[in-house]
């Protein structure tokens, strides 16, 4: 009698794969010594994303001094939001254009509304004074970078 492993049994139907194209590994895991395929999500059941282009206003018109104004911007809207509000929001830096001082941020589609209303209660990034607004909301990164 013999008993295939899974290496084996894959081994001994590696014929199949005889395309000149190489396919795409799947993500494989072990269940009762049998490899099974890790399905990926539907596309409807992914978080949809949109992406916010933030101008930040200093008084003086001059460039941000502070050395990593994204992680300042993030982490103060998230103690504004709370930290279910910020969770649901999933707020992630995406650039900085220190020369136009424009600041790009994704978060959810559902807390869009309240990650605007949070740019409100900021009002200082490091030492400086800012005035923070929104200039354009879209769901595709290349329309706020083009801006």
């Amino acid at each position: 009698m013999v008993v295939y492993t899974p290496a084996t049994f894959i081994n001994n139907f590696s014929f199949l794969n005889t395309g000149k194209r190489k396919r795409k590994r799947a993500r494989v895991f072990l269940v009762n010594n049998m490899q099974k395929k890790i399905k990926g999500l539907m596309p409807s059941l992914k978080e949809k994303k949109r992406y916010l282009a933030i101008k930040i206003n200093t008084f003086d018109d001059q460039k941000i001094y502070s050395t990593r104004p994204m992680n300042e911007l993030v982490e103060k809207m998230k103690s504004v939001l709370g930290v279910f509000g910020s969770a649901e929001a999933g707020l992630m830096p995406v650039n900085f254009d220190s020369t136009k001082n424009i600041a790009i941020i994704r978060s959810s589609n559902k807390m869009i509304d309240k990650v605007k209303a949070s740019l409100i209660f900021i009002n200082e990034l490091g030492t400086q004074q800012v005035i923070l607004s929104t200039i354009k909301v879209s769901g595709m990164i290349n329309k706020v970078k083009n801006m």
